[in-house]
C-alpha cells in the first residue's frame, strides 16, 4: 500500500521487534521530515529518532493496526499526525 502511495519501498521484511500499538517509526537526522510523511500514513505511529546515518526511515507495524490513514485525511503534508 506504500508504493501505491508513492513511497519508495527499500525491503519488506519481519521484525523481532513487535511495537505496542500500531506501528514504530524509526528514524535518523537526515529522514525526520520522510518520518513524518511516513508517520502520517498510519494512525497513531509512534516516533523512535536514532542516531542511524542514512536517511531510512523504517516502519514497523504493531499489532493494533487496522488500516492505514485515509489519503484524503493526510494531505501532502502529513496533516494526520496526532
Amino acid at each position: 500500500q506504500f508504493k501505491a502511495r508513492g513511497f519508495s519501498v527499500v525491503e519488506v521484511g519481519n521484525s523481532s521487534d513487535t511495537p505496542a500499538g500500531t506501528a514504530e517509526v524509526q528514524f535518523g537526522p537526515k529522514a525526520v521530515g520522510a518520518a513524518h510523511l511516513v508517520r502520517a500514513q498510519v494512525p497513531q505511529a509512534q516516533p523512535i529518532a536514532d542516531n542511524r546515518k542514512d536517511d531510512v526511515v523504517v516502519l514497523i507495524l504493531g499489532p493494533d493496526l487496522v488500516e492505514l490513514t485515509p489519503k484524503a485525511n493526510v494531505g501532502s503534508t502529513g496533516k494526520a499526525l496526532g
